[in-house]
This record gives structure tokens, sequence and C-alpha cells, in this order.
């Protein structure tokens, strides 16, 4: 062998150790940023993979961001009984090759689910990690689906798809956009258009002020804004814009946009 590749082979398989575990991530759902937050985690319950290779779990050293967190998008609101081994989890659109991530709606709280599922394909997703090591309930874990391969005609940007629950006890209640707020706010306003094609229509000047009850005040710092998805007669694929008016800023409102495929 030539001296020459007698060096290049020595180099590359003194780098070999460094590049394995890069080569392993590269060919799983981890994100790397959420590895490398939660190295220092106990093994059971911090963020990596789990056994058989589907998916990425756990929990997280986490901050607290500074703009409106999408959350999750559900085809209905989420339901399962703490006693629940496992539930199975599918795009809204069955045909479509998406990611799943899966986030805590309580603020502070840093648990993430990465998962990528090929076209009519499920999750076997087990609920124990949170619901045994750390008890949290199912009105507390947002889910949505992110659209792998967007038509190269498609709006450009993330275009999301609702997730739903295949088993596990029936829910009622209508598809919601969940998003989580970093300051206290006065309002929330929101509008939709069309977007045939996967093409963002032109939006009307016909904001829409959310309604909650339960906040008549409006909404705390770390709390969810549960937004209603428009009917359907917008179509299959839409766009939405939001705007948050901060207590403390008015002048200077948080805004986010989606692009939602159902």
């Amino acid at each position: 062998m030539p001296y020459w590749r007698a060096i290049h082979a020595r180099l590359l398989w003194s780098a070999l150790p460094l590049l394995l575990p890069i080569l392993a991530l590269a060919q799983t759902p981890c994100q790397p940023a959420y590895v490398e937050a939660a190295r220092n985690l106990d093994n059971a319950t911090r963020y990596r993979q789990r056994p058989n290779g589907e998916r990425c779990e756990g929990f997280y050293s986490g901050t607290v961001s500074n703009r409106l967190e999408l959350l999750g998008l559900f085809a209905r609101p989420l339901r399962f009984d703490p006693s629940d081994h496992a539930l199975t989890l599918a795009a809204a659109l069955p045909d479509r090759a998406i990611a799943i991530v899966g986030q805590l709606i309580p603020s502070r709280r840093y648990w993430r689910l990465d998962a990528r599922l090929p076209a009519n394909a499920e999750l076997r997703w087990p609920t124990r990690l949170l619901t045994r090591h750390q008890r949290f309930r199912a009105d507390q874990v947002g889910l949505y689906g992110r659209l792998l391969e967007p038509p190269t005609t498609a709006e450009p940007g993330t275009w999301l798809v609702p997730i739903a629950v295949r088993d596990g006890p029936a829910s009622a209640g209508d598809p919601q956009l969940l998003l989580r707020t970093p300051t206290a706010l006065s309002q929330v306003l929101w509008r939709a258009v069309s977007a045939p094609g996967l093409r963002c229509g032109t939006y009307a000047d016909d904001w829409q002020v959310l309604l909650d009850n339960q906040r008549p005040r409006g909404f705390g710092a770390g709390a969810a804004i549960r937004i209603p998805l428009p009917d359907t007669r917008l179509g299959p694929s839409l766009c939405m814009e939001v705007q948050a008016d901060p207590r403390a800023d008015p002048d200077r409102p948080l805004r986010t946009e989606v692009r939602i495929l159902r």
C-alpha cells in the first residue's frame, strides 16, 4: 500500500470512534441539540433513542423561549388513561410521510418526543415514561406532525399535519392548534386563509379575537393558547396567522404563522 494511503487509512481509523456516534444519530429521529441538552440527566428518563429505534424520547435541560411556541396540532384532544401501556399515533392524513413531535404543555417542563413515520405507518408510543416516572396527564401533552417531503410547488416553510390517536378512550372536541406564550398577554387574535396547492392566499383584514372563558383577563406567562381550527370551508390546506399582544408592551405584538394540511 502506498505510504499516503496508509496514512489516510490510519487517520480514518483513529477518527472512527468520533464518527460513529454522529453516524448513528443521523440514522435516528433524535435531534442533536436535545441529545446534547440531556447528556447530564439520568439515563432512564433523558432524551435519547428508545428500544427498537422508532422514536427518541425523554427529558432535557431547557430554557424559556421568548416567542410563541408551537406545542400541538390535534385532530381531536389527546386522551389516554394512566393505566394504558401504549397509544397508537398516526397522521390525520395517512398517505403522507411525517415527523411526529411531542412536548409538554406546562411551562418549564422539558420533555420531547421525535419520530418519523413513512406514509401509511403508525407509531406505537409507550406512555409509561410520562405516566409512571413523572405522572403527567394526557391533557399536559402536545403533539403535532410535520410534513417531511412537501411538494416542490408548496409555499416554503414547515407544513403541519394534525396527529390522531388510533386507540385509547374516545375523545370529543374540535381540531385545535396549541401554542404557548412566553409572556402575559392581554389578547390573542388570529385569522386564516385557504392555501390551494399548498400556497398561502391573501389574508383578509378580519382578525378573530380568541375568547377563553377560563381566562377572561387574558393569558399568563407560560399559558397554553388553544385555537380551534376553522371549519372545512377553507379546504384541506390553510395558513393561519396568530398575533398575541403582551400586557407589558402592547405595541410590540408577538406573531407567528402556521401552515396546515388536514
